[in-house]
C-alpha cells in the first residue's frame, strides 16, 4: 500500500461495501454473495440485505396490498361488468358487489328499476283519486290510500217513508243506530231521492247525531246538527240533485259505535211527494 507523501491509506480491516470479494480485506460486505433484488439497508449497522418482497415492499402480482397500507386486501380479477367494491366483514376481505332482483348499475349510477308483476324492484305509492281511477298496472295501494279510496267507502240507504208513503214534517222520521263497522268514519256524501214527486215548494231534511245514552230516549243526551245545509228536493224532482247541494257539518261529521244518527223533516211540498230515500256515505278521515 502506497504510503507516500505522508498519506496513509485506508485500513484493511475497515468495513467496505465491495462488488465482489476480496481477499485483502477482512471486514467487507460483497454485493455479489447477496442473492437478486432489491437492497435493504439495516438502520445503524449499515449492512444490506436483499428486501422481502410482501414484508418489505409489494411487487405485482404478489402478496396482496392491505387495507392499512391502501391496498384492497384482496386479489381481485376484472369482473367484465360494472360493480361496487365492498367490504366483507364475514370473510374479512373486500369483494365485488353483485347487485340482486330490483338493481342496476351502469357505468357510475345505481339504479333501482320499476317494479311490475313480474319484476322486482321500487314502486310508486296511489294517492286515493288514483285508487278511485283503478286503472294503474304499476302503482301500490297503501292502508291510507285504500282508506280514503271509493274502495274504502262504506254506504248506507235509509228508507225514511215507504215508497207509497207520503212525506210529512217531524223530528225523528228515522233513526239509523251506528255500527262498529263504521266506528271512526266520517260522513263524507248525503243525498235523498223520493219516488214519486212533490210540487209546489220544497222537502227540506236535516240529519241529527245523537250522543249514546244508556237509557231512555236514544236522544235524549246530545245532539248536533250532522249538515249546515240541509237536503232539498226541489219541486217536481224526483231527488236532491238540482237543489241547493247539502252541506255536511265538519265539526259533527265523525260517528262511532252507538251513537245514533236522526232524520228530521223540516218542510214538505204542498203537494207532498211519496217515498224518501237517503244514501249516506262513510269513510275513515
Amino acid at each position: 500500500m502506497d504510503v507516500s507523501g505522508g498519506i496513509g491509506g485506508a485500513p484493511t480491516d475497515a468495513t467496505y461495501i465491495t462488488q465482489t470479494a476480496n481477499g485483502a480485506l477482512s471486514a467487507e460486505q460483497a454485493l455479489g454473495a447477496l442473492a437478486t433484488g432489491i437492497l435493504k439497508n439495516t438502520t445503524t449497522t449499515g449492512v444490506l440485505s436483499i428486501a422481502a418482497q410482501g414484508t418489505d415492499y409489494y411487487a405485482p402480482s404478489g402478496t396482496d396490498v392491505a387495507l392499512a397500507d391502501g391496498g384492497t386486501g384482496a386479489s381481485l380479477a376484472d369482473p367484465n361488468a360494472d360493480r361496487m367494491l365492498f367490504w366483507d366483514d364475514s370473510a374479512g376481505s373486500t369483494a365485488f358487489l353483485s347487485t340482486g332482483n330490483g338493481l342496476t348499475i351502469t357505468t357510475t349510477s345505481i339504479a333501482a328499476d320499476s317494479a311490475s308483476t313480474t319484476v322486482d324492484g321500487v314502486v310508486e305509492l296511489a294517492i286515493d283519486s288514483e285508487v278511485n281511477t283503478g286503472t294503474s298496472a304499476t302503482l301500490a295501494v297503501t292502508p291510507d290510500s285504500l282508506a280514503g279510496s271509493y274502495a274504502g267507502t262504506k254506504a248506507v240507504e235509509l228508507v225514511v217513508f215507504d215508497f207509497t208513503t207520503a212525506a210529512s214534517t217531524g223530528d225523528g222520521k228515522f233513526y239509523f243506530y251506528v255500527p262498529p263497522s263504521l266506528n271512526g268514519m266520517n260522513l263524507v256524501s248525503v243525498a235523498a231521492q223520493v219516488i214519486t214527486a212533490g210540487t209546489t215548494n220544497t222537502l227540506n231534511v236535516d240529519l241529527a247525531r245523537c250522543a249514546a245514552v244508556a237509557s231512555g230516549n236514544v236522544c235524549s243526551g246530545t245532539v248536533d246538527d250532522m249538515l249546515t245545509t240541509n237536503l232539498i228536493v226541489d219541486s217536481g224532482e224526483d231527488d236532491s240533485s238540482t237543489a241547493t247541494a247539502a252541506a255536511i257539518n265538519t265539526s259533527n261529521d265523525d260517528v262511532s259505535t252507538g251513537q245514533v244518527i236522526r232524520v228530521d223533516v223540516d218542510a214538505v211540498h204542498s203537494t207532498p211527494s211519496q217515498g224518501l230515500i237517503i244514501p249516506l256515505e262513510f269513510r275513515l278521515p
